[in-house]
């Protein structure tokens, strides 16, 4: 498998963390949800798994059509000192969100690889992720973060818990996402080119007639 890559110079751990998190307004342990606001991305998980988690704030990135049914959600709960809509943020702001949280949580019920798993663990900021499709091949050790048991508030409440009682070195989880640089990805890719040509070569070959073949020498 070819993996994606992160631009490691744009998302990147920040000298001051504290007074990033002053700047941004977190207070308390900080969970950021980031995605388009459709059911797919699993915010209503994370809201509800703050009603289970009362001293944590949940700061949600992204727009899309599930944002007035999701605003509901956290007002019926009673959580609006708790969660945060951001809207589309630009990438430099992404990045700083992303920076000054304590973890990344990500309740979709299915992805491919999530870019932004690598953009936050690239920031030194680990992640709880569920454990579908490529999530695994980027939280596969414990400074990457984890994956919740299943889609569910309490199964992230648990995660969630479970890294703000134990966080990983943030160093640590940056040198993981470093892994995954631009570079490395486009060599993945050269090389898997690269042997699908020479087996489509090979192919070829196998395929004509020997007597076509000696000609060919």
């Amino acid at each position: 498998m070819v993996m994606h890559g992160v631009d490691l110079d744009l998302f990147c751990p920040v000298r001051d963390r504290a007074a990033l998190r002053t700047r941004l307004g977190f207070v308390g342990p900080t969970v950021v949800s980031a995605g388009h606001l459709i059911p797919r991305k699993g915010h209503d998980v994370a809201i509800r798994a703050m009603a289970l988690l009362p001293d944590c704030q949940l700061h949600i990135v992204g727009d899309g059509p599930e944002e007035g049914r999701l605003r509901q959600l956290v007002d019926g709960l009673g959580l609006n000192g708790q969660v945060r809509f951001h809207g589309h943020v630009s990438q430099p702001l992404l990045a700083d969100l992303l920076a000054g949280a304590d973890l990344l949580l990500n309740c979709s019920d299915r992805e491919g690889i999530a870019n932004v798993l690598l953009e936050a663990q690239a920031c030194g900021t680990p992640v709880a992720a569920t454990p579908i499709w490529g999530s695994p091949e980027v939280v596969s050790v414990p400074e990457a973060g984890l994956l919740l048991r299943d889609r569910t508030p309490e199964a992230a409440a648990e995660g969630i818990g479970q890294l703000l009682a134990a966080p990983p070195d943030r160093a640590e989880t940056r040198r993981h996402a470093e892994r995954f640089s631009w570079q490395a990805t486009a060599h993945q890719h050269m090389a898997t080119l690269q042997h699908a040509v020479r087996a489509s070569l090979q192919t070829q070959q196998q395929g004509q007639p020997r007597n076509a073949r000696a000609r060919k020498n």
